[in-house]
């Protein structure tokens, strides 16, 4: 989490303009302009990032590896 520390001023920032209301550092989030709000978190990255939402994660292993080690980074 200390990592993602620096970036929360951005981050923060980008829920709002982007409507987001939850964001877990893997990407789940809940928002309508999903392209450009993934696009806007590339560039405050600066490495690609993967937005899913949760109800669309059907793989159960994928799921188990999510839950386990997601954080909390927005809402």
């Amino acid at each position: 989490m200390q990592y993602l520390n620096h970036y929360l001023s951005q981050i923060t920032t980008l829920c709002h303009q982007y409507n987001g209301r939850k964001l877990f550092a893997f990407g789940s989030v809940l928002i309508d302009n999903y392209f450009d709000f993934e696009y806007s978190l590339e560039d405050v990255f600066g490495r690609d990032v993967d937005l899913l939402e949760e109800q669309s994660i059907r793989n159960s292993y994928l799921r188990k590896s999510i839950e386990n080690t997601k954080t909390l980074i927005y809402g």
